[in-house]
């Protein structure tokens, strides 16, 4: 979030995220595609599949994080479920995150999501381990995995859904 309001700030507020990739580049020290536009396959040693893999769970939890986030600040505005649903399911502010986390939140259930707690950290760790093998700089699967660890105070907590963090401080 911090670099693409970089971006917006130093590309104007019309860009868009095209515009930022450079800029994220120059300050990660890694290049995202080539010159030619094909992307660069670094050795993490693992296959494709298992790389794929983390990083669908990884996106998945920065998902709905980000929805959380947005939902606890709608909280304290006093918006209603239905009216913050209205807008984080339109654009680019959709993701499959979203579509489970708010029914869920608005029928005052837990969110389910099919993964356990420690699956999720599992790949986050993981993930953030051969990026930073390969000089990338994963900031909020980062945060995120240190935001898990610092809500999850019982070992029983590991093995719930994912989606009872929207029950754990601090989210």
């Amino acid at each position: 979030r911090g670099l693409m309001q970089m971006g917006l700030n130093l590309f104007g507020k019309n860009s868009v995220l095209e515009d930022v990739i450079p800029l994220i580049e120059k300050l990660s020290g890694v290049k995202l595609k080539s010159d030619d536009g094909t992307a660069q396959a670094p050795a993490v040693g693992m296959d494709e599949a298992e790389l794929l893999s983390l990083i669908d769970r990884a996106v998945m939890a920065c998902n709905a994080m980000a929805v959380l986030e947005c939902v606890a600040m709608g909280n304290r505005f006093g918006l209603p479920i239905s009216q913050m649903a209205r807008i984080l399911n339109v654009g680019s502010a959709w993701s499959k995150a979203s579509e489970i986390i708010l029914p869920a939140l608005a029928s005052h259930s837990v969110p389910q999501f099919g993964c356990k707690v420690n699956e999720v950290s599992t790949a986050l760790a993981t993930l953030s381990h051969h990026a930073s093998q390969i000089g990338v700089p994963l900031m909020l699967p980062n945060g995120l995995l240190n935001a898990l660890h610092s809500a999850i105070k019982m070992p029983e907590d590991k093995e719930m859904d994912f989606g009872a963090v929207s029950q754990l401080d601090p989210f």
